[in-house]
């Protein structure tokens, strides 16, 4: 067996005879891509003649190499081609012959407007067949290629080349070093090829490979799993198998002899299914499962009667780590779920068990509640569960050469809730990307190979763990780079601190040169917490606190962590489908994109306050007040969402229940409180902050004043709906066609009018700074009264209605909690946005990304999904690029000066 890993590089072997046989059909391709270019620049497609010109010269690259196509460069050309050019092609034919109301081709009493006309058609008719063809021919080509990859060698023989790259390759599994020497030329996959991963390329060798090598986490992992104390060093794959089939045949017998079943589960399962009734070659432990219901009967009298009877029917040779049908609080290992671990001594290698409970009704998914019984791994972290037919009744086999093994009445069913359906294909370890450096370009290449290499995956929405282990992988390196990409961009434009950034940078830099704790420049109004945050992290990798450095921790470590609680809120919450999709929904709100590559509080801001929300949602009260704590250190407005989950915890799990119950219980009501108190701590601190300062903000008091700017509550539904893209506008607009209520809407357009018309503020920032959209935005927009008092009043009015006839609105107005939810959530908005006088788009920020989850979550929609990523992708690239390339010079200081959101 040959693992199959993705043949891209440039430099891996000599291309198949189709591949050489294909080289003229690429040229041809190449030159017509060049022709249909220079033609469309004839014709005065100034746009699509310098995109194709541009695709040609991918063409050219994707060939450069001298041997023929290579894969990751070719499909890259394909699908760019594809991409690109299709659909604006196809809409100016379309146009072409519609819009115009006249044949497609035509003559004319003019001989040069009928030559024109026909030679335009002529042109996009060409255009369409050559964007559907390089991607056919790209894709035929990596079939064939594909087809044969068991036949090719993943490593090149580079024993002839004239350049060395310096990798010396041994039996076994002696490691990779050195490095590519100059002059050499490589894919942006070309240093996987040097991975470590790559010295094994079949299963004898994995079975002669040491056991910490890297293929199975290196030391350090081997460390990490297993009883140090037992350990041999010298000890092969196959020892290590070996030893965990007799740990195994032993379990089996010892627990067949106390009368409890169990069964094989999660990744011995699928090498029970993919290699014949044995082990995955490059496992290291052995998983079984049992019920936890039936264990109780079993050993009713607790964990310590169990522990002590499987350790007497193991006897002397075996270490029994612990034992229990619940391990409760001591839990430990694989996540916390793990209830019971036996090792042999000999090796230190061992069995993990795992308790399985049935799943109660309030814990099921709507789209569960089908009459089925459902099964879950008590403690699981991880939202997997799997139906009783797939499980019950147990069946008897033969694992590994043990007799007498349980496996689930349907292995391929039951496995398929956990890792998909291709179950049979090997997957290349997916550690390359860890071990890899590959650039942006290098990333989008490994997201488009998982994305078109099991498109049945997608089919039946539950792709393989380890597609989305490396696919997730490739998206956070890739984001990250890609982030700190955009962050050094910005620093090349912008070298200097830019905006508030005058303000924060040289407070941060005072304190980490660590001189004067107590110098504060008044025109800060924010808390210092995100300057002692950047502080410490750039202190612990001893980096300077420059002006790029500030900006890139912003980039890096309040980025990554809102991307990641974003992820595990989809992962929770939301539907098993399109889970990626749903959380770039969120993180691409443009004013919070934008100033993650400025060196601004909004960033740290709301990533603190999304880990405050995450640890509230499950229950983690005294950190979550910790972390909401150093929220309002960061800024100060977030003690308002702090007292949103306090009250809406005090709401649903204090008050609710005395209502539905009719009955007062002073005690419970106090428990509940009580186990607030880093809450209420928060709070009080903040109050006697609030006296002793005289204010909220800390400086720039004169122009901070709380004032009743209510307007903020309609710009706030405007902005937000505004990013989510035109498809949601009309979904909203014709949900709210449909069910027409003129009271209603009368009175929300009154109130909003009232609103707007009381409420409105011109701040001086506002009327002064015109580097700020917002400045534009109410010089042209929001100073008429037609549009102040007529349109925004009626388009609010046609939202609410629309948002709650949806079919999200009334699955969220379902349940009284998430009613409440809804009614607290409107009064945190109106307490952080009302009292500010300043209208500024980053100030929606929070609200925005809530409503964003809510809505990432719950809409079933594609498009709509497709269509609120794609709208704030392009306003984000748009903002970027006018914030990177189009600066103006200031009339008040002769300076250049950048619009901004």
């Amino acid at each position: 067996m040959v693992i199959p890993v993705p043949a891209v590089g440039r430099d891996n072997g000599e291309p198949t005879d189709f591949a050489k046989k294909a080289r003229p059909i690429m040229i041809i391709l190449i030159i017509l891509q060049f022709s249909l270019g220079c033609c469309r620049l004839y014709i005065l497609d100034i746009f699509g003649g310098v995109w194709t010109i541009v695709l040609a010269f991918c063409g050219v690259w994707a060939y450069a190499s001298g041997r023929g196509p290579y894969m990751g460069d070719l499909m890259f050309w394909g699908l760019v081609t594809f991409f690109c050019m299709w659909i604006f092609d196809l809409i100016m034919f379309l146009e072409r012959v519609f819009k115009n109301n006249k044949p497609l081709f035509s003559g004319g009493t003019e001989e040069t407007s009928s030559f024109r006309n026909n030679f335009a058609s002529s042109t996009l008719i060409a255009a369409l067949l050559i964007d559907i063809t390089i991607p056919i021919f790209a894709i035929i080509l990596y079939k064939e290629r594909y087809s044969n990859i068991e036949s090719h060698p993943i490593l090149p023989d580079r024993s002839h080349d004239s350049i060395s790259t310096g990798v010396t390759r041994s039996s076994g599994s002696s490691d990779h070093s050195g490095q590519h020497t100059s002059g050499a030329s490589f894919t942006a996959f070309q240093d996987i090829s040097q991975s470590p991963w790559f010295s094994i390329t079949s299963e004898d060798a994995i079975y002669a490979a040491p056991i910490d090598h890297v293929l199975f986490g290196g030391h350090e992992h081997l460390v990490a799993h297993t009883n140090a104390e037992y350990a041999h060093k010298g000890l092969t794959q196959r020892d290590r198998l070996d030893s965990l089939t007799k740990t195994y045949a032993a379990m089996v017998r010892a627990f067949e002899k106390a009368g409890l079943d169990v069964f094989l589960e999660s990744s011995c399962l699928i090498g029970f299914i993919r290699h014949n009734g044995n082990p995955i070659p490059w496992d290291m432990d052995i998983d079984i499962g049992f019920l936890e219901d039936e264990c109780l009967n079993v050993f009713p009298n607790g964990n310590d009667d169990m522990y002590s009877k499987v350790s007497e029917l193991l006897g002397p040779e075996y270490s029994v780590d612990k034992m229990g049908c619940d391990c409760g609080v001591d839990c430990e290992g694989d996540d916390g779920r793990m209830v019971g671990h036996v090792a042999d001594k000999d090796t230190g290698f061992g069995v993990d068990i795992f308790s399985y409970a049935r799943v109660t009704p309030d814990k099921l998914r709507p789209w569960q509640h089908d009459g089925r019984q459902w099964f879950e791994r008590i403690r699981d972290r991880d939202d997997y569960t799997f139906p009783e037919e797939a499980l019950l009744p147990l069946q008897n086999t033969t694992f590994a050469g043990v007799n007498g093994v349980l496996i689930p009445h349907n292995p391929r069913l039951f496995s398929s809730y956990e890792y998909g359906t291709n179950l049979e294909i090997h997957p290349f370890p997916w550690g390359f990307l860890a071990y890899s450096n590959l650039g942006p370009l290098g990333y989008c290449l490994a997201i488009i190979y998982l994305l078109i290499e099991f498109p049945d995956s997608w089919d039946d929405k539950r792709v393989p763990y380890w597609f989305y282990t490396a696919l997730c992988l490739a998206l956070f390196r890739g984001g990250l780079q890609s982030s700190v990409v955009g962050t050094c961009a910005i620093n090349k434009y912008v070298p200097k601190p830019y905006m508030d950034e005058i303000f924060h940078i040289p407070q941060t830099q005072v304190y980490c040169d660590g001189h004067n704790f107590a110098e504060w420049d008044d025109h800060i109004t924010t808390l210092p917490g995100l300057y002692f945050w950047a502080m410490a992290t750039l202190g612990l990798i001893h980096a300077p606190c420059t002006v790029n450095n500030l900006r890139l921790f912003v980039s890096i470590v309040p980025t990554a962590i809102i991307s990641i609680i974003v992820g595990l809120f989809i992962w929770s919450l939301g539907p098993p489908s399109h889970r990626i999709l749903r959380t770039l929904t969120v993180l691409l709100y443009p004013t919070s994109f934008f100033y993650n590559n400025l060196y601004y509080t909004d960033t740290a801001s709301t990533a603190l306050v999304l880990a405050t929300l995450y640890l509230h949602a499950h229950r983690r009260y005294i950190l979550a007040g910790v972390v909401g704590a150093i929220s309002v250190f960061c800024r100060q407005t977030n003690i308002v969402w702090l007292f949103g989950m306090a009250l809406y915890h005090c709401l649903v799990e204090g008050l609710l229940p005395c209502i539905r119950t009719r009955k007062v219980d002073i005690h419970h009501l106090l428990t509940v409180v009580a186990s607030l108190w880093t809450y209420i701590l928060t709070g009080v601190g903040f109050i006697a902050f609030v006296v002793y300062n005289g204010s909220i903000v800390v400086g720039h008091k004169e122009n901070h004043v709380a004032s009743w700017h209510w307007a903020q509550i309609p710009y706030l539904i405007l902005t937000v709906t505004f990013f989510m893209g035109p498809i949601v506008w009309l979904s909203i607009a014709r949900y709210a066609i449909r069910a027409p209520k003129p009271l209603t809407d009368a009175f929300i357009i009154a109130i909003c009018s009232i609103m707007l018309q009381f409420g409105t503020i011109a701040h001086p920032f506002l009327l002064a700074d015109n580097r700020h959209f917002t400045f534009y935005l109410w010089r042209h927009v929001l100073t008429h009264r037609v549009v102040r008092l007529g349109i925004i009043p009626f388009a609010v009015a046609i939202i609410i209605r629309g948002t709650l006839n949806s079919p999200v609105g009334k699955r969220l107005f379902h349940k009284t909690d998430n009613r409440v939810a809804v009614w607290v959530f409107g009064l945190c908005c109106f307490l952080a946005l009302v009292p500010s006088p300043l209208l500024e788009l980053r100030y929606f920020n929070i609200p925005a990304m809530a409503v964003l989850l809510v809505y990432a979550c719950c809409e079933d929609g594609l498009w709509m999904l497709y269509s609120t990523v794609g709208w704030m992708a392009t306003i984000n690239f748009i903002s970027l690029l006018i914030f990177t390339e189009r600066p103006f010079l200031s009339a008040a200081t002769g300076e250049l000066e950048r619009f901004m959101w």
